[in-house]
């Protein structure tokens, strides 16, 4: 069952709860939300049936976590602080593809942080270009460009992966045509 809290910047954010025991909070990629994620839902369960309590949710801004206009990191950060709440104060966080980077952000901010699990995290230092890419991800959006935004933002996804996205997406999604 769908629960929410309210973050401290007043967000809204959507999560199920599963099991008792040491707590474990996913954080999403920035695709993927509950409804079209079954991996991260058998994860949580699979989990929770061994003892865990497993906190799952929709990003600020996605789904049951739905608002207006830019989420920034702080608002990320803010969505992990109070599902950590949640979780009774402690957690490992469990981070995928920019859930990881914001999981890892959440621990180095000094959040009660017990473990991290990440993978598939945008995480190279020697990597150039970021600010270039972000603001022109943002000129897209602002500019009310939602095709050429999700093109731009997936430009070095592999085709294969594009396949794998439609495929796991609701019928008539296609990525590269939101």
């Amino acid at each position: 069952m769908t629960e929410c809290v309210t973050t401290s910047r007043g967000d809204t954010i959507g999560y199920v709860r599963r099991g008792e025991g040491p707590a474990v909070v996913f954080v999403a990629g920035a695709g993927p939300f509950r409804a079209i994620d079954p991996q991260t839902t058998e994860t949580a369960e699979l989990l929770a049936q061994r003892g865990f309590m497993t906190v799952v949710h929709d990003r600020v801004g996605r789904a049951d976590s739905f608002r207006e206009g830019r989420v920034d990191l702080t608002d990320e950060l803010a969505a992990v602080r109070a599902l950590i709440d949640v979780a009774r104060g402690r957690a490992v966080l469990c981070g995928h593809s920019s859930g990881g980077a914001i999981a890892l952000r959440a621990a180095v901010e000094g959040l009660p942080v017990d473990r991290l699990v990440l993978f598939e995290a945008p995480l190279d230092p020697a990597a150039g270009g970021v600010e270039e890419w972000t603001a022109e991800l943002y000129r897209l959006l602002d500019a009310g460009d939602a095709p050429g935004a999700v093109s731009h933002y997936m430009k070095d996804i592999p085709l294969e992966v594009l396949e794998g996205l439609r495929d796991s997406r609701p019928t008539g999604f296609d990525p590269a045509t939101p």
